[in-house]
């Protein structure tokens, strides 16, 4: 095939299947080289390139070797047509570049020793090309919402921070279905535990692009980037499902103990694996002790000061057996307020800083409680970073 008569067209590749569907990081422009080849260059992260060993495929700034080099071949129609690695080729093996779109609306590149996915130019006076030459939303943007001084004044004050009504009806009645069904398979929806020891749904539910959705859908995202500035976008989520206690049970259990909370990550070492926690909710919680999430009004600062006691003190030497049994060593904060249970609705929106301390409620109604958790951070957060003098 001639590039020069698929260059004239435009240089913006995309694989076919996105035609219909808004899709991130789909900006690839496609560069001759040579009279035979041609490199797929993307603006921020370097040229592609399909590794020696046929599997992996990765970005790397200024590769121009044989890895990052394609042969072009003819797809099913005129327009169409096939990456194929020319490095591969040389060495004797068919090795073609394939994609998906991931569940939040990435593209991701993989490859493949079958034909791989097919390709087209996509010219740049196209009504879904921006006057930057990236691909523009083929599905309505979220709705926006804006974060006022007064939340954020909120967040800082109370480490949380609630959206009412934030999660279109749509969205949650999809990731509702979608937990549902997989839940209809009986022993075979879960997974095997966790490294907590915990079941965890399976059939990829957490990575569906219903559950992804909640958070890029919606206004969630653009609300964290508003509190933390560019944000490294999740793949995944925790589906966080609490089955009511038996009647006999959700009648006479004893309350939750003051000191029974925690925070994500509290086992780590850094005990600072993210930065914002969002929680959507997709069932009713209107009342205390329907599997509410429980938090600590303003206890994240005495956390964080916690963590960086006990951090300092491992930075000076402790024995791996101390960290073992107590994370903390020995700072662990005594908190004497009682939780407070966060009344929710369906599509209701909570974020809560990393070190705001935490529980699962009681659930003595007779329903499960469903919602979905994304860990979000700032772009280049490093949770091995030292902690500065302010918890924000």
């Amino acid at each position: 095939m001639q590039l020069s008569s698929l260059l004239a067209q435009g240089s913006l590749v995309q694989p076919v299947f996105t035609d219909h569907a808004r899709v991130e990081n789909v900006k690839l422009r496609m560069e001759p080289f040579g009279s035979q080849f041609c490199l797929l260059q993307h603006a921020e992260f370097g040229n592609l390139r399909i590794a020696p060993n046929g599997r992996k495929v990765h970005f790397a700034e200024g590769a121009r070797g044989k890895w990052a080099r394609f042969l072009l071949e003819d797809g099913d129609t005129p327009d169409r047509f096939r990456f194929k690695s020319f490095g591969h080729h040389e060495d004797g093996r068919n090795i073609y570049l394939t994609a998906a779109v991931d569940g939040t609306a990435s593209l991701q590149f993989a490859a493949s020793e079958g034909p791989g996915c097919e390709f087209t130019i996509l010219p740049m006076d196209s009504p879904y090309v921006d006057a930057h030459g990236t691909h523009s939303a083929l599905v309505p943007e979220p709705p926006p919402l804006q974060v006022t001084d007064e939340m954020k004044r909120s967040l800082v004050r109370d480490g949380y921070l609630v959206l009412r009504g934030a999660v279109q009806p749509e969205l949650v009645d999809d990731a509702l279905r979608t937990i549902n069904a997989q839940l209809g398979k009986g022993p075979a929806a879960w997974d095997e535990a966790d490294e907590e020891g915990k079941a965890q749904l399976g059939g990829g539910v957490r990575q569906s692009r219903a559950i992804m959705n909640l958070l890029y859908r919606s206004p969630a995202f653009a609300v964290a980037e508003q509190l933390l500035g560019r944000t490294s976008r999740p793949t995944g989520s925790q589906i966080a499902l609490r089955f009511p206690d038996p009647p006999d049970k959700s009648r006479t259990r004893p309350p939750k103990a003051t000191e029974q909370w925690h925070i994500d990550g509290m086992q780590k070492h850094h005990q600072s694996p993210f930065q914002l926690l969002c929680g959507v909710a997709l069932s009713s919680q209107p009342d205390n002790d329907f599997g509410n999430l429980g938090v600590y009004p303003g206890a994240h600062v005495k956390v964080f000061d916690a963590v960086k006691q006990q951090r300092s003190l491992r930075e000076r030497g402790v024995e791996e057996s101390t960290a073992l049994q107590d994370p903390w060593l020995g700072h662990r904060p005594i908190l004497a307020e009682e939780a407070t249970q966060m009344r929710v609705q369906p599509g209701d929106v909570i974020f809560a800083h990393q070190k705001l301390p935490h529980r699962i409620c009681l659930n003595r109604s007779p329903h499960v409680r469903y919602q979905v958790y994304f860990r979000l951070s700032a772009v280049g957060y490093e949770p091995n970073a030292c902690l500065g003098g302010d918890v924000w």
